[in-house]
């Protein structure tokens, strides 16, 4: 939500819709000449990506009530095994979600010359101009979350095989980890 404000604070004050919309963006960001304003207006990228956050967010709040009392952020022994709703499809439906809201958190706050361009030069200028370095950002911002995604699923279905045994497998087998039908 934090990063949300900062992004329509900055928005706004680049298209001087702010009172003394200068002074509010350099107190919010402390380079912006680093930033693109064209990343800050409605776009098609733009659109697309708030989309893909609403979307994996209603996943994950579906997922959180499919799975009721068995909803844990610590991997503990569900009570029952869920497979209706959005688990008929996928077995992770949560994690879809939230991986989704990830990608899209990326996409608008982590690309390249926009939101984090306000702080990051502060750190290393390589890290957002168009040197070497400047795609490595969203790349950790994407990777170390998906290492420690599939590190978790792995831990939660070898919990779930030993729990729930052939019906585990059974539904594992007919459903895909994330993306129905995929993967």
């Amino acid at each position: 939500m934090a990063l949300a404000f900062h992004q329509a604070v900055v928005a706004l004050s680049f298209y001087q819709m702010l009172p003394r919309s200068d002074e509010v963006l350099k107190s919010v960001c402390p380079t912006p000449e680093y930033l693109d304003p064209q990343l800050f207006a409605w776009s098609t990228f733009f659109v697309a990506s708030l989309a893909l956050l609403y979307i994996g967010s209603y996943i994950r709040f579906q997922a959180y009530a499919q799975l009721g009392s068995n909803f844990t952020y610590r991997i503990a022994k569900p009570d029952q095994l869920v497979t209706s709703g959005q688990y008929a499809y996928v077995r992770h439906p949560s994690y879809t979600g939230l991986f989704t809201v990830l990608l899209a958190t990326n996409f608008l706050f982590f690309r390249q010359r926009g939101l984090v361009s306000c702080w990051l030069p502060m750190i290393d200028e390589n890290l957002i101009t168009d040197g070497k370095y400047a795609y490595l950002v969203p790349a950790v911002a994407m990777g170390i979350p998906l290492i420690l995604f599939l590190g978790r699923v792995r831990d939660e279905e070898a919990m779930m095989e030993k729990e729930f045994g052939q019906k585990w497998r059974e539904y594992s087998a007919r459903t895909k980890r994330f993306i129905p039908y995929v993967v």
